[in-house]
């Protein structure tokens, strides 16, 4: 699921499903087995339907902020990262402290930058903006590889919970009804697991400023070393050490 955040156990679905299993029961006791092909059908358009739903919600906010609780357990140890997020449009903001080491991401609609603000530098990096939560899934294709399993309450939202599994590992998700977006994410690949917090979730308006460098910021552009054109890297310029979402769950 390389294109889906993101991204992506439950009492409500099966009774549901038990619930259409008896309805189908009794009627099927006197018809074919056809009847039982047409409630599943039913159940994965309703499914579909309900995740249209979920992704239009989602990609219909146009500012949002939240926090981001991030830890990552493996064998090459653990890692816990605290950020805040900040979403206007296209352009997206990251305030990481990864065990002590702060730094911020920016796209500003059309270029990323990792900005340390303790020195007052940045690299203007080549690779493509970081997830919005909100960008769960790209496109309405894209939400054929999600599975609902359930419904459930999570950190006080009403929750449909759905999974997706790949050759890269499972994926599974807690999307809030009202606005579509993950309250929590559970990724795994092997002997490695991320979980993803979603926290203080504000839908709105976004301070224009929180997409741009402050003025003065010494910048490098990364995309130079590929040319071998690059000056001398800024000194106190660093790459964020932010915990990787297995291949496959981003």
């Amino acid at each position: 699921m390389k294109k889906t955040v993101a991204i992506l156990t439950s009492v409500f679905l099966m009774l549901a499903l038990f619930s259409l299993a008896g309805c189908s029961k009794d009627k099927t006791s006197e018809s074919s087995g056809a009847d039982k092909s047409q409630v599943s059908e039913k159940a994965s358009s309703d499914d579909t339907n309900e995740l249209q739903k979920l992704f239009k919600s989602a990609s219909a906010i146009e500012g949002v902020s939240y926090d981001m609780n991030t830890s990552s357990t493996g064998p090459q140890g653990n890692m816990k990262t605290v950020s805040k997020c900040y979403m206007s449009n296209q352009k997206f903001r990251m305030e990481i402290d990864t065990q002590g080491m702060k730094s911020i991401i920016l796209y500003n609609g059309s270029d990323t930058y990792m900005y340390n603000p303790a020195t007052n530098t940045a690299m203007k990096s080549p690779q493509p903006k970081e997830k919005a939560a909100n960008q769960w899934a790209e496109s309405a294709e894209d939400l054929a590889n999600f599975k609902i399993v359930g419904h459930e309450k999570m950190d006080g939202y009403d929750c449909v919970v759905v999974t997706t599994t790949t050759p890269e590992g499972d994926t599974k998700m807690w999307l809030a009804k009202d606005i579509g977006m993950p309250v929590r994410m559970e990724a795994e690949q092997e002997q490695n697991k991320l979980v993803m917090e979603y926290k203080n979730i504000k839908v709105g308006a976004q301070d224009a400023a929180l997409f741009q460098l402050p003025a003065g910021v010494q910048v490098m552009d990364m995309s130079q070393l590929q040319s071998g054109q690059a000056p001398p890297m800024p000194q106190g310029v660093n790459m964020p050490n932010i915990p990787q979402m297995p291949q496959g769950a981003q």
